[in-house]
């Protein structure tokens, strides 16, 4: 099982129209105010419309810590598109302010695309309880910004003979192959080459903003508005991804079930749920939650990646190969893509195609040395049938 990082990889931009989301009262209220130039009390009435809203509510941060005419700016363009909230911050240079948006839960992850695509930076996203928290003390917030910026990934290191994918029953004709397998490495984000993961074993997700589930019914008294204020922040996929990578799967599979409990499931914590499972070798279940994941997010390629690994695990390789070509056709830069694709396609007997994936894994992994021990193998395999 390799290293798990956090996802912080921007989608592919995806043009998004909105129809425009419908606004409440206070919304409404807080933009008049602000249009007509009272800005002090349009700050007031969003705050305190904020802390009304369920804790577990996300917003979008489209600017931090503004001036006067760039509130205006940012508020004029995105209201037609989302509700826009600015909150005052503190600040020695004079008033900042904080500019959100509030889209629909079903919206967060296109909201979150258009202005990533629009603006041309990770957009981050938090609970509007954390966002009102940190533009009172004035501090930037270490947000989620994973559906949206590049990373790398880390490598799970192990013996030169360890298997890619253990207890897979591979097809008789390649007995050979079950004895040495490629090392299990980390995925790459569908992101540019500089920052491709790497994987013939598991994989980790691009993202898709999580969608909150509005609660229905009366609005939660001031005990149990407070008591889902602590779980939205104590609670959130940054805490999931750190134990992730601390290998504490059970602890992470827990969480991740009760991140769904609040802000209901979407792709990013089925695919979260999924790596916790894939650690702890319950294979088909992690099979399941990251099909899930793919169905939502059917372009990430680390959720492909660790979908197919799964599937390898359970022997279903004809299943791997038909993600891994759909994967390799979409993000062809991945060189973890390729590996897992030429395991699979040796799994089922399938040698001249294997040894092609497994040259383009070669091709693309060059630069990697983190690669160098799945490289090692790689050439010994092609040697060896030359």
């Amino acid at each position: 099982m390799p290293t798990f990082q956090p996802d912080t990889s921007l989608p592919a931009p995806v043009p998004v129209t909105t129809a425009g989301t419908p606004r409440e009262t206070w919304q409404v209220e807080a933009s008049q105010a602000w249009d007509s130039g009272a800005w002090d009390l349009a700050s007031r009435l969003w705050e305190d419309g904020l802390r009304r809203t369920t804790p577990s509510t996300l917003a979008l941060q489209i600017a931090d810590r503004q001036t006067l005419e760039q509130a205006q700016r940012l508020h004029q363009i995105w209201t037609p598109h989302w509700p826009v909230v600015l909150l005052t911050q503190a600040s020695a240079a004079g008033p900042r302010w904080m500019v959100l948006a509030l889209p629909r839960a079903a919206e967060v992850d296109a909201a979150q695309r258009q202005l990533s695509h629009t603006l041309g930076h990770p957009i981050p996203w938090a609970s509007v309880v954390q966002w009102v928290a940190k533009a009172e003390v004035g501090q930037p917030l270490t947000a989620d910004n994973s559906t949206p910026a590049s990373m790398t990934a880390a490598v799970s290191i192990k013996p030169p003979d360890a298997r890619v994918i253990a207890a897979a029953s591979a097809s008789p004709v390649v007995k050979e192959t079950r004895a040495e397998k490629p090392i299990p490495a980390t995925p790459a984000a569908a992101a540019p080459p500089s920052a491709s993961t790497t994987t013939a074993a598991a994989p980790q997700a691009l993202a898709e903003a999580p969608q909150v589930s509005r609660s229905g019914g009366a609005a939660p008294d001031d005990q149990t508005r407070a008591g889902l204020a602590t779980k939205a922040i104590d609670v959130d996929f940054s805490a999931v991804e750190q134990m992730l990578s601390k290998a504490e799967f059970e602890k992470a599979l827990g969480a991740a079930e009760q991140l769904e409990g609040y802000i209901g499931s979407n792709w990013r914590t089925r695919y979260l749920a999924g790596v916790a499972l894939s650690g702890l070798g319950r294979w088909n279940d992690a099979a399941a939650a990251l099909a899930s994941a793919r169905q939502k997010n059917p372009s990430h390629a680390r959720v492909a990646l660790y979908l197919a690994v799964a599937l390898q695990e359970t022997g279903d390789h004809a299943s791997a190969i038909a993600i891994l070509l759909k994967a390799t056709a979409e993000h062809p830069e991945v060189p973890e893509l390729w590996l897992n694709q030429g395991h699979s396609l040796q799994a089922q007997g399938r040698f001249s195609e294997a040894s092609q994936a497994y040259r383009r894994f070669l091709d693309l992994s060059a630069a990697r040395a983190d690669l160098s021990q799945q490289r090692s193998w790689v050439n010994q395999r092609l040697q060896k049938e030359s």
